[in-house]
């Protein structure tokens, strides 16, 4: 994973990528795997914390959700499918414009509860938006393409 930020020459930036790694790491270890029959809102708790309470969450087209429950509530369905999750950053970049807006270029790697194997990898671009403390993820947008998340529910 790269990051375009060189922590030498921008050591306000250079806390920001490591705040970004840190969250999807988190998210993978909750997701790997998520606990049987807990809530979203339980099993990605850690997760969440990285998110501003009021924080708006937009998932390619669809309506904005608002707060850390809405967030939790968006992958409800997904946790009780899969057995784990992989993010596989290859980039942290900071956006022109925005302060605090960073892009995250990865692949995701999800697996299947029912049975262990991995889904079709989702390549996918995430925009983040810090508070102006660089703490908390004030606005995320993702965007990826859903036809392989389809796969966790296929029947055998």
């Amino acid at each position: 994973m790269s990051t375009d930020a060189a922590p030498e020459k921008h050591s306000e930036l250079a806390s920001q990528p490591a705040l970004l790694t840190r969250a999807f790491a988190v998210f993978d270890a909750q997701c790997s795997p998520p606990s049987s029959g807990q809530s979203a809102l339980g099993v990605l708790g850690p997760w969440l914390e990285f998110l501003a309470p009021d924080v708006e969450f937009l998932a390619g087209n669809a309506p904005a959700l608002l707060g850390r429950a809405a967030v939790a509530g968006y992958f409800e369905p997904l946790l009780p499918v899969m057995s784990g999750a992989v993010h596989e950053l290859l980039t942290i970049s900071p956006v022109v414009g925005p302060k605090n807006a960073w892009t995250v270029r990865g692949i995701l790697r999800l697996r299947r509860r029912r049975d262990g194997n991995t889904i079709t990898p989702v390549p996918f671009t995430d925009t983040l938006f810090l508070d102006a403390a660089g703490r908390h993820i004030i606005c995320y947008e993702i965007r990826f393409d859903p036809a392989p998340i389809g796969e966790l529910f296929a029947p055998d």
